[in-house]
């Protein structure tokens, strides 16, 4: 489910192939403005731009399409786009509503750019994660995007070139395979809830990670403990002002 940017329009994705569009401005008196049909299997993620007038919908028969919903009671199809081998658990936008990603059963996410949808194409493809995407966001500065897998692991990827993604980190969760990631506007922090119900926050800004780390160390690592555990590598001890 995903409610419009201006709190007016919810749609919901169902098993039954379609997609419904509510009037929601009286939570008390909900109306069903449009079904829309298209997809020829189950849809799962639905996300609105940014802007409101369109409306990205997710599917198992491993397509996304796009919407024009600038008047629900009246919405068409833009465009259908086609690349993922498997079913879409995941959609977002970035703020700027010029790129969607989207996340699959086919262990990748997408990154599409649709500031023109009718004319959109495919950038990058994350790749990495070995099980099914049910989560992808962008980060708030939108130069990152953050997934979530089955795999149980959370992958940080630098998108400042949407063609080129890099990933920048990969984390293991602590519990089971991972439902939902939000990155939060405090700078590196992401939340994320794994199936077994756990939520994790995680602080991925290495120099907060570094002094919290520090903040709990009573005496630094030795030469010996480095030399031992770090052969070949220059003696540089990380909280080397902790005596």
């Amino acid at each position: 489910m995903a409610v419009s940017p201006g709190g007016q329009t919810a749609a919901t994705g169902s098993y039954d192939d379609t997609i419904r569009l509510w009037n929601v401005s009286d939570p008390a008196r909900l109306r069903l403005l449009n079904e829309l049909t298209g997809h020829s299997r189950n849809v799962k993620p639905v996300a609105f731009s940014p802007d409101g007038t369109t409306l990205a919908s997710g599917s198992d028969d491993r397509s996304v399409r796009l919407w024009d919903v600038a008047d629900p009671r009246h919405a068409s199809t833009i465009a259908v786009l086609t690349g993922h081998e498997n079913f879409i658990d995941a959609l977002a936008y970035s703020r700027d509503g010029r790129t969607l990603l989207s996340g699959s059963d086919d262990h990748t996410a997408f990154l599409w750019d649709v500031s023109d949808p009718r004319h959109h194409r495919g950038l990058g493809r994350l790749e990495g994660h070995t099980d099914v995407i049910p989560s992808a966001e962008f980060t708030p500065d939108g130069r990152m995007v953050v997934t979530a897998a089955l795999d149980g692991t959370v992958r940080l990827w630098t998108t400042t070139n949407r063609s080129r993604p890099v990933e920048r980190a990969s984390l293991a969760a602590l519990s089971g395979g991972l439902a939902a990631v939000l990155p939060l506007s405090a700078h590196g922090t992401i939340v994320t809830l794994s199936n077994d119900q756990a939520v994790e926050i995680w602080n991925t800004d290495p120099s907060r990670a570094l002094a919290h780390a520090c903040a709990h160390v009573r005496t630094p690592i030795s030469r010996a403990q480095w030399s031992r555990h770090f052969p070949g590598l220059d003696y540089r001890p990380p909280c080397a002002d902790r005596t």
